[in-house]
């Protein structure tokens, strides 16, 4: 069966029934931002230069905090949080999706606890959030305790390695600054130090190639929780409008 619906819905026909229905609201949330996030950065990757590389890294950011968020939504390790597996009537019609939404909500299972992904997931996207890319580094304390600032060991990285930027203003507006310098410890602090990109590897084509794949990675498994969770979504709303 294609994912394909055209339906117009009105709150006044939807019959919503407690916690299910509201959590279903709280999906199609999700849903909705992933789904704009990922038509700008489509925008973002037919675009080049310093300034386009640097918008697509903050779609990217936000990517990833949707998707750090939109896991707990499949599954919660939280028992008063609720998630997918909360609701047996949810779990069923998962079941009843078109192969291609299973096949993408089993991608996404591989990134919870025990999945073949998971390892993958808390570098690329748990560390990413909660380290740098939206705490910005201030007052993280990890599971094993203090560490130090993840910008002041990029930063000294970058000494070592006698590598600078510049900054300069931005010819769209003369109030504003833009530091390539910063650019510059956010990509030690991401490839390096989060992501852990293989330190053999030397040249900047290599990093952003290894870099490029790991954005790959990141924006599939984007995609298929809109996969799955669009057409789940599309479904329950369709059923509850005709009760």
């Amino acid at each position: 069966m294609a994912r394909s619906f055209s339906k117009s819905i009105s709150f006044e026909r939807i019959t919503l029934q407690g916690e299910e229905g509201m959590f279903m609201v709280r999906l199609a949330i999700a849903v909705n931002g992933f789904i704009s996030g990922l038509e700008f950065l489509r925008y973002a990757n037919k675009a080049t230069g310093i300034r386009a590389r640097a918008n697509k890294a903050y779609i990217l950011n936000v990517q990833i905090g949707y998707l750090h968020e939109a896991i707990l939504l499949v599954e919660n390790q939280n028992p008063n949080a609720p998630s997918l597996m909360t609701f047996p009537g949810l779990v069923k019609c998962i079941e009843r999706l078109s192969p291609k939404s299973q096949k993408d909500y089993n991608l996404i299972r591989e990134c919870l606890h025990g999945g073949s992904d998971r390892h993958d997931f808390i570098r690329y996207v748990v560390n990413f959030r909660n380290q740098i890319a939206f705490h910005h580094d201030a007052g993280y304390v990890s599971p094993k305790g203090c560490r130090p600032p993840l910008v002041n060991v990029a930063t000294q990285r970058l000494a070592q390695l006698h590598q600078s930027a510049i900054m300069h203003i931005s010819p769209s507006n003369s109030k504003h600054y833009r530091f390539e310098f910063a650019d510059g410890v956010m990509d030690m602090a991401v490839c390096r130090l989060i992501w852990e990109i293989d330190p053999t590897i030397k040249d900047r084509a290599g990093i952003q190639a290894e870099a490029d794949r790991i954005a790959t990675w990141i924006q599939m498994r984007s995609e298929a929780f809109v996969g799955f969770a669009s057409e789940l979504c599309a479904k329950y709303f369709i059923d509850k409008s005709s009760v």
